[in-house]
């Protein structure tokens, strides 16, 4: 009830993260609240860097972030 997305695999927390855009700064939040993470790709090398757990990751359009180290992707469009 409380997500609005639902993704079934194991690495997935409960609420593993809050993502909400900021229209006036056109901007994306991202708060991890996971016990393995949420990552941001780092284009064009593919690396990734773990989020700050529990604090908002300001994160532009565009942006790539994995559900754990190597769960599902999200575009932030």
């Amino acid at each position: 009830k409380q997500c609005h997305i639902i993704l079934d695999a194991p690495i997935v927390s409960g609420v593993h993260c809050k993502i909400r855009f900021s229209p006036e700064q056109n901007v994306y939040y991202v708060l991890d609240r996971s016990t393995n993470g949420t990552f941001l790709v780092n284009n064009p090398t593919g690396d990734k860097s773990q989020l700050i757990k529990e604090q908002e990751n300001r994160l532009v359009r565009g942006s790539i972030i994995t559900i754990g180290n190597n769960g599902d992707q999200i575009l932030l469009v």
